[in-house]
């Protein structure tokens, strides 16, 4: 495996985990909670008023950034 490869791993994973941390308690549905994670990630975590309830401060994403996000983090069990 290449170091970019491995290192977009963990970069997937550390943005995954920082959002759980973040919205801790907020989720009973992991799906529910991969799926929001995913549009926090395109759309960013910032709402209209300039605020993020959640103290992540995401701006928006490009669909090819969040596409290989996702691909990354759906395909990791690859890297077991």
């Amino acid at each position: 495996m290449s170091n970019s490869v491995m290192n977009g791993f963990i970069q997937a994973v550390s943005l995954f985990l920082d959002y759980m941390e973040a919205n801790r308690g907020l989720f009973d549905d992991p799906k529910l909670l991969f799926q929001t994670f995913a549009k926090r990630f395109y759309t960013g975590a910032i709402g209209e008023d300039g605020l993020d309830p959640s103290g992540l401060y995401w701006v928006p994403n490009s669909a090819s950034n969040v596409n290989k996000l996702i691909h990354t983090l759906v395909t990791s069990k690859s890297f077991a």
